[in-house]
């Protein structure tokens, strides 16, 4: 049997609040156990909610302007996939960017390649290069790759 999809808790107000909110209410009860600062038990509560599938700790620090330790910034870039040689990181979750509709995110990469590549093809051709002959084949040449990605640009 399929699980009904858990509806998660909407909060109001400021979302770490000491005295409102769960999540600041838990920061602040072990800040106040512990004698660690306010921010580090913080820190530990949005690590939990990640390691738990629940990114709402993380988004509301991020939507108010702050940023999180640099330990949840790692816990973060590992959930994103960013490249590491250490492998500190063993996180139950992942972040995945998808459009709205499935789609996968188009290469940002790609588009400045095609950018690079067309100012240098123009460039060969304002120093009086034929398109076809000279400047595409110079161009592909000088980039490494093919003559029809460099058409194609």
């Amino acid at each position: 049997m399929a699980r009904k999809k858990k509806e998660l808790i909407l909060h109001e107000g400021h979302p770490w609040d000491k005295e409102n909110s769960p999540w600041g209410q838990e920061a602040d009860y072990y800040s106040q156990k512990t004698g660690k600062p306010f921010s580090k038990c913080r820190d530990i509560i949005i690590t939990e909610y990640l390691n738990n599938g629940d990114p709402r700790p993380l988004a509301e620090i991020l939507k108010m302007g702050e940023a999180p330790g640099p330990g949840v910034l790692r816990i973060l870039a590992g959930m994103m996939g960013a490249p590491s040689h250490e492998k500190h990181l063993d996180l139950p979750f992942e972040v995945i960017l998808k459009g709205r509709k499935g789609r996968k995110p188009k290469d940002r990469e790609l588009k400045w390649r095609t950018f690079l590549l067309n100012k240098n093809v123009e460039n060969k051709i304002s120093q009086g290069k034929k398109y076809e002959h000279e400047a595409v084949p110079e161009v592909a040449e000088l980039s490494g790759l093919g003559k029809q990605t460099v058409r194609d640009a």
